[in-house]
């Protein structure tokens, strides 16, 4: 999902961005069991800090747009 996320804001993909992140919101954070968590590959959950500004920072700020700023052209 990070990837599909990272990938939209590459390309500037608004929609995709959305979707994404709200499909990620919804992932278990911690489901890997203890003793599997050194295993190559796996990577560690977000931070409280990264889901702050992940989540309630960077989400609602493309939902709800700023009114006195206009959307450049290549936004829409």
């Amino acid at each position: 999902m990070l990837q599909e996320i990272d990938v939209a804001i590459q390309n500037d993909d608004y929609q995709s961005y959305i979707f994404f992140v709200r499909e990620y919101e919804n992932i278990p954070k911690e489901i890997v069991p203890e003793h599997l968590r050194n295993e190559p590959g796996y990577e560690r959950p977000i931070t409280e800090l990264e889901h702050y500004f992940r989540i309630e920072i960077f989400l609602p700020a493309y939902e709800n747009p700023n009114p006195y700023r206009p959307i450049p052209v290549y936004a829409e």
